[in-house]
């Protein structure tokens, strides 16, 4: 946040995001609230950490490749 100004019955903001560079202007009358939504999922990271290794990669493509050749196999061969 750059700047906060009360004009009124209103309450100016002036904002930045760290990949905006131009400042944006936005307003709310001054009884409104304002709130955040925040989403946390336990223990991503650890997911996303096990599974950007190599080995645990290969494995999982290896398998799903396995269960996709059964599944057209027998599906030739039921033809």
């Amino acid at each position: 946040m750059v700047a906060t100004r009360r004009t009124g019955s209103r309450i100016d903001f002036l904002t930045r995001g760290d990949a905006n560079p131009a400042a944006e202007s936005w307003s709310v009358p001054a009884g409104a609230s304002l709130g955040l939504v925040v989403l946390r999922v336990p223990a991503l990271g650890r997911v996303t950490a096990w599974l950007s290794d190599r080995w645990v990669r290969t494995i999982l493509l290896s398998f799903a490749a396995a269960v996709l050749g059964t599944a057209l196999l027998r599906r030739i061969w039921s033809a």
